[in-house]
């Protein structure tokens, strides 16, 4: 919470033995200071610590108190102390026309909401890319001809259409959010998204997954480069087996979530984002999963593989999350390599792969969407792969056929 104060700044001596009076603002480990009168060290301590009710005194305060007041306003309408944005406003209009960047907005809504680090990073690609695009880009400037723009500009490169939608959500959740939140939000600023505007569109990229041949090659891997890769195909493995499970639940997973052979535990995704049907996630431990738990697992940790020793500080959790995950995708490139695979390992490609798999042998939809911990079969689609050709063929012969 940000604290403001007048304050003698002596740091400087002036001309008549003079010093900046300053409205100055703390917010967390910094602070700015605005200069706005010149008194001798003797009228200050007059002024604002005796409390002096002579005329001048009196009138002094009382500019003072009004330019902190001022300082406040500002403070409020910027949302976060932007020393730039609140030295302009100060000085040079006590009520100048209020026009922000998306970059602005962006940084405002990182101050004002409490998301995951990881949200963060991916709507900085999203904001980053817009500003590509139009580099210094203001929100007037955001209307529905941009984002028409913007998203051919986005297809000419070759952008999957369920990335050009995800970016697009982004500045529109930033949008929304200063429009609800900040004071001096333009009220004539009329938002370009919707009906009559530009629609986002729907889809999801089209998974490319590994067929049934290479998946077995895969899992019956047994010669390795070094330790590492052979510990990173297992983790790998063990995502695949526990029902596709994303790795930030394997970095987080205890082992008192293991009772009677069965691993309980909720996402950590269904935690931080979902109200409404949640759903326990439940994964009979097999042979495979034993074997890679037995090998892999450090009984010394209260986490089944000993790669964190807290969750509680999202900032190290975010960190180690990150580390691992580039250091064992490194290991699954150079795993693909050797195999000469057509679709590269990668850690998230597990759950793909997981769910691609089950629906290809034909099992349905619902029951793979359940096991995976999913609100409904529209969000299981986004991981299958395509049925490949054997599978299309196979479906294709079903139907009937002209008599020869």
């Amino acid at each position: 919470m940000a604290t403001f104060s007048i304050k003698l700044d002596e740091r400087v001596l002036l001309r008549g033995g003079k010093y900046n009076v300053v409205i100055r603002i703390f917010d967390r480990d910094t602070y700015l200071d605005l200069r706005i009168k010149r008194m001798v060290k003797s009228q200050f301590i007059k002024t604002f610590k005796r409390h002096a009710i002579d005329e001048k005194s009196i009138e002094l305060r009382e500019y003072c108190n009004e330019q902190l007041s001022r300082s406040q306003k500002i403070y409020r309408s910027v949302g976060y102390l932007n020393k730039d944005r609140i030295r302009e406003r100060f000085y040079n209009d006590p009520s100048p026309p209020v026009t922000y960047t998306i970059r602005e907005m962006f940084d405002y809504y990182k101050k004002t909401t409490n998301k995951r680090l990881s949200t963060y990073e991916r709507m900085s690609s999203s904001i980053t890319s817009i500003c590509k695009f139009k580099p210094n880009l203001r929100l007037e400037e955001i209307n529905t001809q941009l984002l028409m723009t913007y998203d051919k500009h986005l297809l000419e490169r070759k952008l999957a259409v369920a990335t050009i939608a995800g970016y697009m959500k982004d500045i529109r959740t930033v949008i929304n959010h200063c429009n609800n939140t900040l004071d001096d939000f333009s009220a004539d600023y009329s938002s370009p998204f919707g009906k009559r505007g530009y629609s986002i569109q729907s889809g999801f990229t089209q998974k490319k997954v590994m067929d049934l041949e290479e998946l077995t090659e895969v899992l019956n891997m047994r010669e390795f480069e070094s330790k590492y890769d052979e510990f990173a195909l297992d983790i790998w493995q063990l995502l695949f087996y526990s029902n596709g499970i994303n790795f930030i639940d394997a970095l987080l997973l205890k082992w008192s979530d293991i009772d009677n052979e069965v691993i309980r535990f909720m996402r950590r995704k269904t935690i931080t984002t979902r109200k409404n049907n949640v759903r326990l996630i439940e994964i009979p431990i097999d042979k495979d999963i034993k074997r890679i738990i037995n090998q892999c697992g450090n009984r010394e940790s209260e986490y089944v593989f000993g790669l964190i020793d807290n969750e509680e500080d999202e900032k190290y959790l975010y960190s180690k999350n990150k580390y691992y995950r580039r250091k064992l995708n490194k290991s699954l490139r150079s795993i693909s390599e050797k195999l000469d695979l057509k679709v590269p390992l990668r850690l998230k490609t597990a759950r793909d792969t997981y769910a691609t798999s089950l629906y290809r042998l034909g099992a349905p939809k619902d029951q793979i969407g359940e096991m995976m911990g999913h609100s409904n079969s529209k969000v299981t689609e986004h991981y299958f792969g395509s049925l490949g050709v054997d599978g299309v063929t196979k479906i294709n012969q079903l139907l009937p056929r002209r008599e020869s």
